[in-house]
């Protein structure tokens, strides 16, 4: 946990997400994508696309590249510190900048009672109202260096600026989170020599 603090360059960013029937429009009903991730974790009403073992991420992900939908979704990768399975996201690219806000909107976070607190700045507020509106009942990603580190259902639209995520985080995993939205994007990136 520690080493994966210090490597990360810190871009947050906030999208919406394709669920499985959406991802297979997009696609244009080509299943290809789909026989290459664990067939018992696909959901299609759901926004997990499938799982599969790490070590066979790269597979998958070199099949992605040849897609060609860049300016409609970005692919990514959930980042989990206990599980040797990785999961795919469909996030939609919404605006110029792909992601509805970034860590930029972001005035402040904290942990506390099990639940993530992020206050938003002024003129993000507006944006998150209306994609909450958008996405009542649907996943928005939040993607920590382009993998997706937490996936909340939007239960309400959130007019106030004031987001509050709540679920099966451990303390050590929500304080993280809340840790690296407050500092936002780094100017350098770390690696670990050992």
């Amino acid at each position: 946990m520690a080493e994966s603090l210090l490597i990360h360059k810190g871009s947050i960013e906030f999208y919406e997400t394709y669920n499985h029937n959406g991802l297979v429009e997009l696609l244009n009903g080509d299943n290809r994508l789909f026989s290459l991730l664990t067939k018992s974790e696909i959901d299609n009403s759901g926004t997990k696309i499938g799982c599969i073992c790490g070590s066979e991420a790269a597979k998958v992900t070199d099949y992605l590249s040849t897609l060609n939908l860049s300016q409609k979704c970005k692919f990514a990768w959930t980042q989990d510190f206990d599980n040797a399975n990785v999961c795919l996201y469909a996030l939609k690219i919404s605006s110029e900048k792909g992601a509805i806000i970034t860590g930029i909107d972001i005035e402040s976070s904290k942990y506390e009672k099990d639940r993530i607190q992020i206050r938003l700045k002024s003129n993000a507020a507006g944006l998150w109202s209306e994609a909450t509106k958008r996405n009542l009942n649907n996943v928005i990603a939040i993607v920590l260096d382009d993998n997706v580190i937490a996936a909340p259902r939007v239960m309400s639209e959130i007019n106030s600026g004031e987001i509050e995520i709540s679920g099966s985080f451990t303390q050590t995993q929500g304080r993280y989170i809340a840790t690296l939205l407050n500092n936002g994007a780094l100017p350098v990136s770390f690696f670990v020599v050992k």
